[in-house]
């Protein structure tokens, strides 16, 4: 089974460079601009890691987020 990365950067270029180098390496991906989608996006893709570079939200609301 392929292994999911959710990534979530602000910066498309960024957020693009890191797409395809995962998915060159093998592993399915879901990509994010902004953090308002990330718990939608956990729960339909339950992801095996988060690569998240977001400006302004705390790692406890992210926390709380994923959680819920």
């Amino acid at each position: 089974m392929t292994e999911t990365i959710l990534l979530v950067d602000d910066d498309r270029l960024i957020l693009q460079m890191c797409k395809d180098a995962l998915e060159e390496a093998g592993y399915r991906t879901m990509c994010l601009q902004e953090g308002r989608a990330l718990a939608a996006a956990v729960a339909s893709a339950r992801p095996s890691l988060i690569l998240l570079d977001i400006q302004g939200v705390s790692s406890v609301h992210v926390r709380s987020t994923i959680s819920s």
